[in-house]
């Protein structure tokens, strides 16, 4: 016999009954298995156009018959997830199973942290996935700051990306840097050798000019203490060095006069009487050295100024006074002691 739809049993159902009085049927609608006893008090052609009959409703679930029982399999594994059976349309047909869920034991995953990470599972016999759709919470470190630096000090700020690395590099050096370099050469044209820092300077400057360069210096002095004047050079010596010339030297200039001895006129030529000595005094400038020649003097050395007292004198008497300034330029002087002649009266 045939009937159609009982309660929830929204799929057509085929049946066969060898027992009239009762018979259990099985129905298949999406997850629902129905368990139903007919009990016929007649036994009509077309099963519910005529007579009378007694069907009772049990009970169904999508977990099973109540009692505890397992839900029929209908044909199919009792591990196929999410769906219904589909019976066929005609008498005796077959059931087949229509999922409405991911099969069981494919794979399935969370959601992806901001790294991309995931948990993986595999979908259970309910179609559920055995791991939560919750993403791994992202790496200590992620979006954490970080700094990045160069030898010089300088630095760029960023934040630590899912490999741990920091998302910025250390800046970029000064141009040159650590490329050797020369400073600006000093007075002498010395140069000192460095490197390019950080602030894109060579890291020298100039060298020092050598001690008391450009200061007043003197040559050797010649023989009349005569001197060139220079400076103090790169060397660290005077630009000059040479005396200059004995006969560079300035030619002296002498002062000289003769007086007789107690007193009386003085000049180059002195009137004594006989037997008087003759008072000589002199003075040479520039000089280094003085001689006077005459009467008790040979050539004998004396001051470049002073008194000299001659012996008493009985006759004319001629000084001369020579004055060096040096050892070459030399000038003289002459003194004369006259004796004035003593006159008698006749």
């Amino acid at each position: 016999m045939k009937f159609r739809t009982f309660g929830s049993l929204d799929k057509f159902l085929s049946l066969n009954f060898s027992d009239r009085t009762r018979s259990v049927l099985i129905a298949c609608s999406g997850l629902t298995i129905a368990i139903l006893f007919v009990v016929f008090s007649s036994w009509p052609g077309n099963f519910g156009a005529s007579g009378s009959s007694n069907i009772s409703f049990i009970s169904y679930s999508a977990a099973g018959i109540s009692g505890g029982a397992a839900i029929p399999a209908c044909g199919g594994s009792s591990c196929a997830g999410a769906g219904y059976w589909e019976c066929g349309g005609g008498e005796n047909s077959g059931c087949n199973w229509v999922a409405t869920g991911p099969i069981p034991g494919t794979a399935c995953y969370s959601n992806s942290n901001a790294c991309g990470e995931y948990y993986s599972g595999e979908y259970d016999c309910s179609s559920v996935c055995t791991v939560s759709s919750s993403a791994p919470a992202d790496p200590s470190w992620y979006g954490q700051s970080c700094t990045e630096s160069n030898v010089c000090g300088q630095s760029a700020s960023g934040t630590y990306n899912c490999g741990g690395t920091c998302s910025v590099s250390s800046p970029s050096l000064p141009s040159g840097y650590g490329s050797s370099c020369t400073s600006s050469a000093n007075a002498c044209g010395e140069t000192n050798t460095g490197t390019i820092g950080c602030d894109g300077q060579c890291s020298v400057s100039s060298p020092d000019t050598p001690s008391g360069y450009g200061t007043i210096c003197t040559s050797a002095t010649n023989s009349c203490g005569a001197v060139y004047y220079g400076t103090i050079g790169c060397s660290g010596s005077c630009s000059v060095s040479s005396a200059p010339p004995n006969s560079s030297c300035a030619s002296p200039s002498i002062s000289a006069s003769g007086q007789a001895e107690g007193g009386g006129a003085s000049g180059e030529t002195a009137l004594i009487r006989a037997g008087v000595s003759c008072r000589l005094i002199w003075s040479a400038s520039p000089a280094t050295s003085c001689s006077v020649s005459g009467g008790q003097y040979s050539d004998s050395s004396v001051g470049t100024s002073g008194t000299l007292i001659t012996n008493p004198l009985t006759r004319t008497t001629d000084y001369v006074f020579t004055c060096y300034n040096g050892s070459v330029v030399s000038a003289q002087k002459n003194i004369k002691c006259q004796i004035i002649p003593d006159f008698k009266e006749i």
